[in-house]
């Protein structure tokens, strides 16, 4: 992952034409909303992330000690010129007195930038710090993928196995090839959207997983597996069901037995019937005038229902680097380079979407994951040739994920 040689013009040049870049309007709200397909989209109030005066920052620029393995603490290599203008950024993109965010730059050096703003709970005052846990709401899926993944390594799953062998409750469904597990890791399964259904769950109370599996079984077929991509949640809820039945235990715990300590995140939490984690952001919505407590935590896994802190994303991001470069982790590098390669098709046509990442390949190659949902905003960019990864993690509900781009291309112009 090595970072490739740049020629147009000095660093300085490129730095100065990426900050010209940057108008007013996207210091002030760092642009217009951006979301994945099938996640919510944010609200659009007078100003996306508030204005006012700058939120004191937490974290110092050079923060205690380590570097981007599983940390205790964190020591970023520091960039005198980028961040005093990232610095502006994220201000700019914060209104005074209210909700936080946490983000990280990291290269093939290291560390680059650790910052803190804001408040993880603003009633009380407490501000965000590097191991205060946010939802990743969708950005658990990659998460999903990977212990799907190190199933398939261990011969404890095949991915273009039926779903109906280990689910085969789900055998009378009437499709003319069967739904494979490899379907619904790149999201061409054509199964229902369990969170347009709420009629069909039983009205308004948060369904289960066990009501999202009597949905799949007795909603009719709209197409054939494999010949689009769809974007639906309830692939990732059939994945964790999948991953309970090959190894006899709670997703919950293959979390937090198998995955979570392979990749280092050792704050990280799962959301199940377990008390409250200790040192969850308070989550906010802005309404026209003011912020107020905003939270929904489902009981299905999978598609969700992880917590975790900036350390651990880092630490996340550093595993990722490790099995890239071929050192043994979770799953193997083949497996790895599998998720973060476009989907297939039937047809033979490819798309954007790998095994919980979105991939692009117009331009540099990049993949990407983004998880809003009330109370929480969490978006992951990686340039997997340049050894990139901007992170950034918030308990507002909406947030614009434009200035995590906007970052990106200040330390690729670097």
């Amino acid at each position: 992952m090595g970072r490739g040689r740049r020629t147009q013009g000095s660093w300085r040049q490129r730095l100065g034409r990426a900050v010209v870049g940057l108008s007013a309007g996207a210091l002030a709200a760092c642009g217009g909303p951006s979301t994945s397909p099938g996640e919510p989209a944010p609200a659009a109030p007078p100003s996306p992330l508030g204005s006012g005066a700058p939120v004191a920052s937490s974290t110092p620029s050079a923060a205690p000690e380590a570097e981007a393995g599983p940390p205790g603490r964190l020591r970023p290599i520091g960039d005198p010129v980028l961040e005093p203008v990232v610095d502006r950024l994220l201000r700019a993109a914060l209104a005074a007195e209210g909700p936080g965010m946490a983000l990280a730059v990291v290269t093939s050096r290291g560390v680059r930038l650790l910052k803190t703003y804001g408040h993880a709970d603003i009633e009380a005052g407490t501000p965000v710090e590097l191991d205060t846990l946010f939802d990743l709401a969708s950005l658990s899926k990659p998460l999903t993928a990977l212990a799907v993944l190190a199933l398939a390594e261990r011969g404890a799953v095949r991915l273009a196995d039926p779903l109906a062998r280990y689910l085969p409750e789900l055998g009378r469904r009437k499709t003319g090839r069967p739904v494979r597990l490899i379907d619904l890791l790149q999201m061409s399964s054509a199964l229902p959207e369990y969170t347009n259904a709420a009629d069909a769950l039983g009205g308004a109370a948060p369904p289960t997983a066990e009501a999202v599996v009597r949905l799949v079984r007795y909603s009719p077929s709209t197409r054939e597996p494999g010949t689009a991509f769809d974007y639906t949640n309830t692939n990732y809820v059939l994945l964790a069901h999948v991953a309970e039945r090959a190894t006899g235990k709670p997703f919950a715990r293959v979390l937090r037995e198998d995955v979570l300590p392979a990749l280092g995140m050792t704050d990280a939490r799962v959301l199940d019937a377990g008390p409250e984690p200790a040192g969850r952001a308070v989550g906010y919505r802005r309404d026209a005038t003011r912020f107020t407590r905003s939270r929904h935590d489902v009981p299905t896994l999978g598609d969700g229902g992880v917590l975790a802190s900036l350390r651990d994303l880092v630490a996340w991001d550093a595993a990722l680097r490790r099995i890239e470069a071929g050192e043994p982790g979770l799953v193997g590098r083949a497996a790895l380079e599998l998720s973060e390669s476009p989907g297939r098709l039937d047809s033979g046509a490819r798309f954007g979407y790998g095994h919980g990442w979105f991939v692009s390949e117009a331009g540099p190659r990049r993949v990407h994951c983004a998880g809003t949902a009330a109370g929480t905003s969490a978006y992951v960019v990686r340039y997997l040739d340049e050894g990139l990864s901007v992170i950034l993690l918030s308990n507002q509900g909406g947030l614009d994920f434009h200035v995590v781009d906007t970052v990106a291309e200040l330390y690729r112009a670097r």
